[in-house]
């Protein structure tokens, strides 16, 4: 397994209720992954792996729309499957039940950066 740290740009510029992907290193046939960053509504942030649990797909559909229209949730474009923002819990959907995959946030200098196992 190996463990990469990626910077998360801007970090102040991610509202609370706001989300974005963040590029992370290819997987291991070349394939493109991503992560979501999200700030909740208590300002907290949280980084998912951008892959619904009921198919292995982005979330955004590749449009980088990851939210509810509400701005509560985070939202399948394709199934519907609706994530808590802040544990990535599903609530509603054709995964009720399971989470995203979360990946661990840490800090240096001030800075969070998404650690990245793959």
């Amino acid at each position: 397994m190996t463990r990469a740290r990626v910077r998360v740009d801007d970090p102040h510029g991610i509202g609370p209720c706001h989300a974005r992907a963040l590029p992370l290193q290819r997987g291991p046939q070349g394939t493109p992954r991503q992560a979501i960053i999200v700030r909740d509504v208590q300002g907290t942030l949280h980084a998912y792996l951008n892959v619904c649990m009921h198919m292995p797909i982005p979330l955004d559909a590749g449009g980088g729309d990851f939210l509810s229209p509400e701005r509560t949730h985070l939202l399948c474009r394709t199934h519907g499957a609706t994530y808590r923002l802040e544990d990535g819990l599903c609530v509603r959907g054709p995964c009720q039940g399971r989470s995203l995959v979360r990946l661990d946030l840490a800090w240096h200098n001030g800075e969070p950066y998404v650690v990245d196992l793959f």
